[in-house]
């Protein structure tokens, strides 16, 4: 890529902006990386040609639209977004005429996003599809507990989900709820509605983290697959509904064909993942949910032959891609050790991996590397300024 090519804004840089950052960095792009936490590792990374510091988009959306805005002029080509987290995706699906001619991006459409960022809407639509799913229950007010009391068909314990995660997570730092019984159910609901939030609940499928899979697809303006990448996770934080620490990659395509299904169940189109559970009840893959953007471990893909983010690149700045990217290699396993280590206090690998040393040179790491080394310095550096922060916080409700 020359310095005429338009760059791309990666939109919050921490470890999931940091490996969509090194998969455009690998093909020679210009890379921006913006984010409201001045210490978000990405933002050091070699590849970072111009760092934005700019508002929360939770908290300041408009702002964060006026900053972006800002920084593009001058430009000879509309840079290209690639939002990281939920809150990114959310802003700039409700501002696309704003963004018009100034960005542009591989997002799904308005339409598509706004039924898959309420759980109630995006279970309804699979349902609809055909999609196997768990058994699963909406609860939006105190006449559904009523109703579901009248006719039970839940087994417990069952997961308890927000509707608009994004907003429950900000709240109360969980993104799921274990209700262990019917009594617990009722309560759980009444405690969260009363706060604003409409939840779902959903059968627990037996087994263990192993049995969660995970498929990252690009799916072009029309309608074609341009890749999928399949990987089941090993482990991940916290413990009952948390974010992946490990991945394996997979080839499956049984599950592959399935996250394709979901796609076109919600018209989709552009980059995002499916998430599954196998049930061995019956060996099928139960759908969970999907996601509108790429996942924490966004680097795993390219460290087995499929860069995601080049292929939305192509895509938006009217480039063609070459064929259907299918392949890619299994067996490769992404791990974040740093994580581990800081908020799990743990070093070992999991046994099914290939060496419980998370370092061993066969793991593909999230952050670690000789060739873009700042950014785990810059982690480590944003941990110690939040222990600190908690530590002054305490101590001053203490004084």
């Amino acid at each position: 890529m020359t310095l005429a090519s338009p760059p791309a804004i990666v939109l919050e840089a921490d470890v999931n902006g940091l490996g969509v950052i090194r998969s455009l960095g690998a093909r020679g792009i210009r890379v921006w990386a913006f984010d409201s936490d001045r210490l978000a590792p990405g933002l050091y990374s070699r590849f970072v040609e111009r760092r934005l510091i700019g508002p929360d988009p939770a908290r300041a959306p408009e702002a964060v639209i006026a900053a972006l805005m800002r920084s593009v002029e001058g430009e000879s080509a509309p840079p290209v977004l690639f939002p990281t987290s939920d809150a990114y995706v959310q802003l700039l699906a409700g501002r696309r005429a704003v963004l018009d001619g100034r960005c542009t991006s591989w997002l799904p459409s308005r339409e598509t996003i706004e039924s898959i960022v309420d759980k109630r809407r995006q279970y309804e639509i699979a349902r609809a599809h055909g999609i196997p799913m768990p058994r699963t229950r909406i609860f939006e007010s105190s006449e559904d507990i009523a109703r579901y009391a009248e006719a039970p068909d839940l087994l417990f314990p069952c997961v308890l989900k927000p509707a608009f995660s994004t907003r429950f997570w900000k709240a109360f730092g969980r993104k799921a709820i274990l209700a262990k019984s019917p009594r617990e159910l009722q309560g759980l609901c009444e405690k969260y509605f009363a706060l604003g939030h409409p939840l779902v609940a959903q059968e627990l499928i037996p087994g263990g983290t192993e049995h969660l899979v995970e498929v990252m697809m690009f799916i072009r303006r029309d309608g074609t697959p341009a890749a999928t990448f399949a990987s089941r996770k090993l482990e991940h934080f916290p413990d009952d509904f948390g974010s992946g620490t490990v991945f394996e990659s997979i080839e499956s395509p049984a599950v592959r064909e399935l996250a394709l299904r979901v796609a076109a169940s919600f018209d989709f189109r552009g980059l995002g993942h499916v998430e599954f559970k196998w049930d061995s009840r019956d060996g099928e893959f139960k759908f969970l949910e999907v996601n509108p953007r790429t996942s924490v471990c966004s680097l795993h893909p390219l460290a087995c032959g499929a860069n995601f983010p080049w292929l939305a690149y192509l895509e938006s700045t009217g480039q063609p891609s070459s064929g259907t990217d299918l392949e890619y290699r299994a067996g490769v396993v992404w791990v974040i050790p740093e994580v581990r280590l800081l908020r799990m206090r743990r070093v070992r690998m999991p046994r099914q991996a290939p060496s419980r040393w998370p370092w061993a040179r066969c793991y593909t790491q999230a952050v670690l590397s000789r060739r873009d080394p700042l950014p785990e310095a810059f982690l480590f550096l944003r941990a110690i300024a939040r222990d600190m922060s908690r530590f002054m916080t305490a101590e001053s409700q203490r004084g």
